[in-house]
């Protein structure tokens, strides 16, 4: 899929599940289907800790199966990539440690790929 000056576009995989889904069935970049499970944390090696995933109710953060080039290690079953932030980016979901994982598009504009504003 490319754009309009030929670059190429990222593509989102959304999943629709409503409630708190447990499990998931992604397409990676690649072609690939994976399931992939909810994890209340996942360990990251370059730290070594366990680091909280945000507590969302229709969507949660996994560690990608796909370790092709250029894809994200942590993703949101939004189709999103999911990253590490400060207590700052996340006051509404609290931490006791500080350091949360978080859908990027969640944190950027409040509201995930499939347009679900967050909850006030």
């Amino acid at each position: 899929m490319s754009g309009k000056n030929g670059n190429e576009l990222s593509t989102f995989n959304i999943i629709r599940y409503y409630g708190e889904p447990q499990r998931a069935t992604v397409k990676t970049k690649s072609g690939k289907t994976y399931e992939v499970h909810r994890e209340e944390k996942l360990f990251v090696p370059e730290r070594g800790i366990f680091i909280t995933c945000a507590p969302y109710d229709n969507h949660f953060i996994y560690e990608n199966p796909d370790k092709s080039k250029g894809t994200s290690i942590y993703m949101c079953t939004c189709g999103a990539a999911a990253v590490v932030a400060g207590m700052s980016a996340y006051e509404q979901d609290a931490s006791p440690q500080g350091l949360m994982f978080v859908c990027l598009l969640h944190a950027q504009f409040g509201m995930h790929s499939t347009k679900e504003r967050r909850w006030i």
